[in-house]
């Protein structure tokens, strides 16, 4: 497997893969818009992202050796959070590509480049969907800890925020 940065030949198929992965999502939370709006410069991609309350989102794609698209992470900066801390998101695996630790590596990636960027929080929110279930245990083992948790409206399920103290040397619980 190999992580490379979200590139125009590999958006339609990280896109497939959110879209499939996560078939719930809210119209301005599509991963057809993160995705797009990462790779587009200028000002109105700026400013949509603003609106959003965000100052800047890049993603990568974990290719399996044939070159297809079996995973997606990425990393945004919401606005209100000076420059402390990065979000993890769109974080996915294959279905016909999990259980071969993709994700973990997927999840390690992330913190390594926030670490290396000298970020004191990495933080991410998700749901007690079921589909997200095995993320939940994942998360838990790298030291995400869950920080609130609010009801998703019009549905019966939660949103669950976490957080990892990145200045923490070691946060996995292997």
């Amino acid at each position: 497997m190999q992580i490379q940065a979200l590139s125009r030949s590999t958006l339609s198929s990280a896109i497939e893969l959110a879209n499939l992965v996560f078939p719930y999502q809210k119209l301005l939370e599509r991963a057809d818009l993160a995705f797009r709006l990462s790779l587009t410069s200028g000002w109105i991609p700026k400013l949509i992202l603003r609106l959003a309350s965000v100052a800047e989102a890049r993603y990568w794609v974990a290719l399996n050796e044939d070159g297809d698209v079996i995973g997606v992470t990425g990393l945004y900066k919401y606005l209100k959070d000076r420059d402390d801390s990065l979000w993890l998101g769109w974080t996915c695996v294959s279905p016909m590509a999990r259980g071969k630790g993709i994700g973990g590596q997927l999840v390690d990636f992330a913190i390594a480049k926030a670490r290396s960027e000298g970020k004191k929080f990495l933080k991410l929110y998700t749901s007690n969907h079921p589909n997200e279930a095995t993320a939940q245990y994942l998360y838990e083992r790298r030291g995400l800890q869950v920080v609130s948790e609010r009801e998703l409206q019009g549905s019966n399920f939660k949103r669950i925020y976490r957080e990892l103290d990145l200045k923490t040397r070691n946060n996995y619980i292997g």
